[in-house]
């Protein structure tokens, strides 16, 4: 997975070996999540076809769940909760994602990055759909219901759960609803790690300032180990910027506060000035 951004954030991640997750209704489309609960709505409202061992207590809570869902999105009071989000890209060499985030694109290790080690609540990592109707993304969400929620729900114990279980197919529903953006956005082939998070038990968010708004965001931390490449996007001046990129990075390797990496250093050859 790639990440870009720019020679600020660049250097942040790389000395503080953090990343950070913005809280989702911080993102760039405001309606997306919006979306994300329609369609799972819809898509369950529809769905008739759970498998003959789905437990009918299991098919109570969901409607259960589902009526949760609707009247209170990420739930209120001691539930309330919110999703914090780290963006990716399944793409390379983007001059879209050039244009848009920065000039410098991290390749990380995904499953290095998931590791609990790094950030005990991380929820999902998932594969953005871009949808480009309305029965699209409906038709999208019921095979997530089938393929992904349901698969989940079978393998819990409804015993054991108790009333948890109707959390349990909320965390499911809210997670994957973040799934969802419009196709306006498919050239930048996303990939994200969600965390949620509960409101009421919050030590660790941090605020930044953007454009005079106070943005929430946590921290993934991660070791050197998982990010496997720098690229440096297209400008005027990428033989000195590299020369600098990789003293930082030899520094950092030399330092002592990590284990041994190996980061390779590389820069786009798109015929953009940047």
């Amino acid at each position: 997975m790639f990440h870009y951004t720019d020679v600020y954030a660049l250097r942040s991640i790389l000395e503080n070996k953090k990343i950070r997750m913005t809280d989702y209704r911080f993102l760039n489309d405001r309606d997306e999540y919006n979306k994300g609960i329609t369609f799972i709505c819809r898509a369950f409202k529809l769905f008739d076809e759970y498998p003959d061992k789905f437990p009918l207590e299991m098919r109570e809570s969901v409607k259960t769940a589902l009526d949760i869902f609707e009247s209170q999105g990420l739930g209120g009071g001691y539930f309330e909760r919110s999703i914090f989000v780290a963006s990716f890209s399944k793409t390379k060499n983007s001059l879209s994602q050039w244009r848009n985030y920065g000039s410098y694109s991290i390749e990380f290790d995904v499953d290095n990055l998931r590791r609990e080690r790094n950030h005990p609540e991380i929820t999902a990592t998932l594969v953005c759909y871009y949808y480009h109707s309305e029965s699209d993304g409906v038709d999208h969400a019921v095979s997530i219901i089938k393929e992904k929620i349901i698969p989940s729900l079978m393998e819990c114990n409804v015993d054991d759960l108790g009333f948890a279980v109707e959390f349990l197919i909320l965390d499911l529903m809210i997670s994957y609803a973040l799934c969802f953006k419009d196709s306006s956005f498919e050239h930048e082939n996303e990939v994200r790690i969600i965390s949620l998070r509960f409101l009421s038990y919050f030590p660790d968010v941090f605020f930044r300032e953007r454009q005079g708004a106070l943005v929430p965001y946590v921290e993934l931390d991660f070791d050197l180990t998982a990010i496997k490449g720098v690229m440096l996007g297209p400008s005027d001046n990428q033989e000195s910027s590299l020369i600098s990129l990789s003293m930082l990075i030899l520094k950092l390797n030399s330092s002592g506060e990590s284990k041994p990496f190996k980061i390779t250093v590389d820069s786009s050859k798109l015929p953009y000035r940047g």
